[in-house]
């Protein structure tokens, strides 16, 4: 009993948190089961009109149980980076498994979203990784020649 209650605790101290972070753009859309939406706007001045709208649905023994994720994009979304966002959040979910993850979730989704307006191949290679950046520089490709002058780096950047 009391670890279900500290696991319900756990999830609304995060959901408060996220609520406190995203205020205008969180939607409470139930409480039981924990259910909310944020909704994510472009970077791009030409598209600030779009959004991409994140719905999480969190069970009772989260953060131990996958929380639900739906993706909801305005028109005018590119739909076709949602397919490697949904394998991305899943890869993270799996990752995350046991620890409060909604922020982190929240954050691929913005990061991913906010990329999909640059070119093609710079969304491409941060989709393609099966695990959350540790580093912020993790996606980063050295070139052979250079790893000696960056020793400092290679024990926080994976290589190959």
């Amino acid at each position: 009993y009391h670890s279900l209650k500290n696991k319900i605790i756990m999830a609304e101290e995060e959901v408060e948190s996220v609520q406190a972070i995203y205020a205008d753009d969180y939607v409470e859309l139930s409480s039981s089961p924990i259910s909310f939406a944020i909704t994510l706007h472009s970077t791009d001045e030409k598209t600030n009109d779009h959004t991409l709208e994140v719905r999480f649905q969190l069970p009772s023994n989260y953060p131990e149980a996958e929380p639900t994720v739906k993706l909801h994009p305005s028109s005018g979304v590119d739909k076709s980076i949602l397919p490697a966002l949904e394998d991305k959040i899943q890869a993270l979910i799996k990752e995350n498994l046991g620890i409060p993850m909604v922020f982190v979730l929240v954050q691929e989704c913005q990061d991913c979203y906010t990329m999909s307006s640059r070119p093609k191949a710079n969304l491409s290679l941060l989709l393609r990784s099966n695990q959350s950046p540790k580093h912020p520089l993790q996606h980063l490709q050295l070139e052979p020649i250079h790893i000696l002058e960056h020793l400092s780096l290679n024990k926080l950047l994976p290589l190959g």
